[in-house]
């Protein structure tokens, strides 16, 4: 009589384990996940770091704006 682990592996040659396919089934879609919401953290970030450089670079604009005097006719 056949052992009971006997009829759970898959004969030589024919494709992935059944525990390697579940670790695919379950780490591919992680690893997508995952790669997702890094660039979807990282675009976030971005967009408050270029607001906030903005804002500064907008404020110093205007601040030497009101110190420049036109000279001439300018």
């Amino acid at each position: 009589m056949p052992s009971v682990g006997a009829h759970m592996t898959a004969p030589p040659g024919h494709g992935l384990s059944l525990k390697r396919q579940l670790l695919l089934w379950l780490l591919v879609p992680q690893l997508v996940l995952w790669l997702v919401g890094g660039m979807l953290a990282y675009r976030i970030a971005l967009s408050y770091a270029e607001k906030g450089i903005d804002q500064s670079l907008t404020q110093s604009v205007r601040s030497l704006a009101r110190q420049v005097k036109p000279i001439g006719r300018g």
